[in-house]
């Protein structure tokens, strides 16, 4: 074993450590694999279809029904064009006689020379029985100036229609047809419209006039209006029962997509359930994976920490043993010696008493060596070393009474010489080196009973506890400014005055079943947050390198697992920390 090594300590910790690490890194590999937590829902198959399906089916019914409508009236205009074409070629081949004059000398004419001209009856005459039952309402006659010669609207005969594009489309050969909605009076029309008032769909056609005498030059433009609201009065009722088809025929459709759409939402939903189950199931794999993890962490550190403090308690006891032989010797003779010297300057001071003119050579020597101060100091010194060894002593039942290497089973044991033994141990930290200020130790015991314990593994948690009190005193003090130490050696800042560093150690019987140890200090004291991590393995609030964050997660156990107590922690930022350990006085079998 080399030097500075706990015996049998090396050995178990590097075990440990390397079965430790791989199973914990098997367990942190299944936390992740189960940690997988789906926070989405569950896909509305139904709800998306059926307003997609509605979307969709309402822009096909709209569009279909526009395209139905725009073909239709596209058809519409075609024929009502041809047909206006064949009534105004008919029409122009019976008249031509009467219309080739008239065109000819229309030019010349006045309006009112229009009006009341002769071929004007002719014209509407031959008009009303050709066109008798047709759907012609109105009829107009232009010479190539734009200038209407005939109407069956009278009121309109001499109006110039030389401006329109459509009369100038006509002149070059074109035919032009527009569809206007137009109220007219039947009075001027060809046929009977019932209601004059009734708004009426009209075709109104501009059609060229050839002289097929004259090399087919266009001799003037016919105007024909054609009644084409029967036609769209039939295309709206073809249009809705059209539209009615395509909902039948579509909602046939969404009710058999429906039908399959639901069976798969049900098979996602349940699937969706599963999905929870198994995401529940895995959580709770985790929860107790993380669970068994940080007992591991613990467990390990625990026996990692035991074989260290056995190792210890071994070196303790064997170190105890070695120094209690020669400190029983000197112990043992100091008081032979004490005797001894006593007696010697009896025996002097007799001596000097019957000798008093002692020669020249040996006072000369005496002067030299102080007689007088000799046998003042010299009992202060024998006197000295007797404490000394009683110091030595104590220190030495203290270290054996912590490490308890006697006590490893369950036993009554006396808490108030656990605790003395510990802060006998950490009486070098509460004379306040570091701090330069001493921390009073105030012992409120009161009676207690033996208590069954581990007392070695309760000393540790005493240990933690205490050096965690001395830790928070010793980080408040050394915090505040030199500068403003008082007068009186107290510690003050210009607005507040810092409290003495103390630690209280508080002790009582609860109920004859239980004990109660207190363990209070007056340092900073602790956040909400801290407070929640206090007890976690590895949490320390302490700089790098000097903490662990072990102590009091193995206390916690050691109170609650080992002994069945509890070990609680109340702490107020400013007013200090409490802890608390409550023990049963007898351990259930």
């Amino acid at each position: 074993m080399s030097q500075g090594t706990l015996p049998g300590y090396g050995s178990v910790q590097v075990c440990l450590s390397l079965h430790g690490s791989k199973l914990m890194k098997r367990l942190r590999l299944m936390i992740r694999l189960f940690g997988f937590q789906s926070k989405k829902r569950p896909f509305r198959l139904i709800r998306y279809y059926t307003v997609a399906s509605l979307v969709a089916f309402a822009l096909a019914i709209v569009l279909l029904a526009t395209f139905y409508y725009e073909r239709v009236m596209t058809d519409i205009v075609a024929l009502g064009e041809q047909q206006n074409v064949t009534l105004a070629t008919s029409f122009s081949n019976s008249l031509w006689s009467e219309l080739e004059l008239f065109l000819l000398e229309s030019e010349a004419l006045t309006v009112d020379e229009l009006r009341q001209h002769g071929a004007i009856e002719k014209i509407r005459q031959a008009a009303k029985t050709q066109m008798q039952g047709l759907s012609v309402v109105k009829i107009k006659v232009f010479n190539k100036k734009g200038q209407t010669i005939f109407s069956t609207q009278t009121d309109q005969i001499g109006q110039d229609k030389s401006a329109s594009e459509s009369f100038q489309r006509a002149l070059t050969g074109q035919v032009s047809t527009e569809l206007e909605n137009k109220r007219l009076d039947h009075t001027n029309t060809l046929i009977q419209l019932g209601n004059a008032n009734q708004e009426r769909k009209l075709l109104s056609s501009y059609i060229p006039v050839y002289d097929h005498r004259a090399n087919n030059q266009i001799a003037g433009v016919f105007e024909l209006y054609s009644d084409v609201t029967p036609l769209i009065e039939q295309l709206g009722q073809a249009q809705r029962y059209v539209v009615l088809g395509i909902i039948l025929i579509l909602g046939g459709l969404y009710g058999g997509l429906f039908w399959i759409v639901k069976r798969a939402d049900r098979l996602i939903r349940h699937q969706h359930e599963a999905l929870q189950d198994s995401e529940k199931n895995y959580k709770y794999q985790t929860l107790e994976l993380e669970k068994t993890l940080k007992e591991l962490s613990i467990a390990q550190s625990h026996l990692i920490h035991q074989e260290k403090m056995s190792s210890l308690g071994q070196m303790v006891a064997g170190v105890a043993h070695e120094i209690n032989n020669p400190v029983g010797f000197i112990y043992g003779n100091i008081n032979y010696a004490q005797n001894y010297t006593e007696t010697l300057l009896d025996l002097l001071h007799r001596y000097q008493q019957e000798h008093i003119q002692p020669s020249p050579e040996l006072q000369e020597h005496l002067d030299t060596i102080d007689l007088e101060f000799f046998r003042t100091d010299l009992p202060k010194i024998l006197m000295s070393m007797r404490h000394g060894a009683e110091r030595i002593h104590q220190i030495v039942l203290s270290l054996r009474i912590f490490s308890r290497l006697d006590e490893a089973e369950l036993k009554p044991v006396d808490l108030h010489e656990g605790i003395n033994s510990t802060l006998m141990l950490l009486q070098h930290r509460l004379r306040g080196e570091r701090m330069q200020q001493r921390i009073e130790v105030i012992k409120d015991y009161g009676n207690l009973p033996l208590v069954e314990c581990y007392a070695g593994q309760l000393n540790q948690v005493f240990m933690h506890i205490l050096a965690n009190a001395i830790d928070a005193l010793e980080g408040a003090w050394v915090r505040q400014p030199v500068a403003s130490l008082a007068a009186h050696g107290s510690m003050a800042t210009n607005s507040e005055r810092l409290a003495m560093p103390k630690i209280t150690i508080f002790t009582e019987t609860l109920d004859s079943n239980f004990v109660i140890v207190t363990i209070t200090d007056n340092g900073p004291g602790m956040t909400e947050e801290v407070k929640r991590k206090l007890f976690d393995p590895f949490f320390t609030t302490k700089e790098p390198g000097k903490g662990t964050g072990l102590g009091l997660a193995i206390s916690d156990q050691i109170v609650t697992g080992k002994h069945n107590g509890m070990l609680r922690c109340f702490s107020t930022v400013g007013q200090g920390t409490e802890f608390q350990i409550k023990l049963p006085i007898h351990q259930r079998a």
